[in-house]
């Protein structure tokens, strides 16, 4: 009897020591797989699909959208140092930014004929509809408003002269991924040519 308790013991301790073990092993497996690289996917618990992976296969389009958000940026960016300019000046003349931004604008442009004349025969087909000096008269009416706002810009660029401006925004760095060694290569500079005869 006694011999028969022993083995039973001998018995449950193998069963429950093997079900230990068999559910450390399960717990080991659904462990999460760790990557020192972002992840992005893990399929079964064993492929790891890193962010790099996917960034790869986009990599112009990822460029391309940079570089539009980038130069949304810079437009935006532009139009706010431009503001604070303009604040900053007319706070040092003790005026607004509207009377300051009349006194940029020069109020009379002298266009040359000349050089109405010589518009007017350039684009002579998109004044069908037009008399001469009708056409003419809007000619000159648009390059005075194209030379004004030239001459406006241009005392914005004085003033930004004179302010100190440090512009932190940089452009897009393109992203470098290894080149993996498949498919063609260059080979060394002196890798020996070979020329089929037909």
């Amino acid at each position: 009897m006694t011999h028969y308790k022993l083995s039973l013991l001998s018995l449950i301790s193998a069963i429950i020591i093997s079900f230990n073990t068999y559910v450390g092993a399960q717990s080991i497996d659904k462990q999460p797989l760790k990557s020192e690289k972002p992840l992005a996917a893990v399929v079964n618990n064993t492929r790891i699909i890193t962010l790099e992976e996917v960034d790869k296969l986009i990599a112009s389009q990822i460029s391309d959208l940079q570089e539009k958000i980038y130069f949304i940026r810079k437009n935006a960016l532009d139009n706010l140092i431009t503001k604070a300019i303009l604040e900053e000046e007319a706070k040092s003349r003790s005026i607004s930014v509207i009377v300051l931004k009349t006194k940029l604008i020069p109020e009379k442009i002298n266009i040359e004929q000349k050089r109405v004349d010589q518009t007017y025969l350039e684009y002579l087909s998109n004044f069908a509809n037009f008399g001469e000096d009708e056409a003419k008269e809007r000619i000159r009416l648009d390059l005075e408003s194209h030379e004004k706002m030239e001459r406006y810009k241009s005392e914005i660029e004085n003033l930004k002269s004179k302010m100190k401006v440090n512009i932190l925004l940089t452009s897009p760095v393109p992203s470098k991924y290894p080149i993996e060694a498949v498919g063609p290569s260059k080979g060394p500079s002196n890798a020996p040519i070979t020329i089929p005869a037909h």
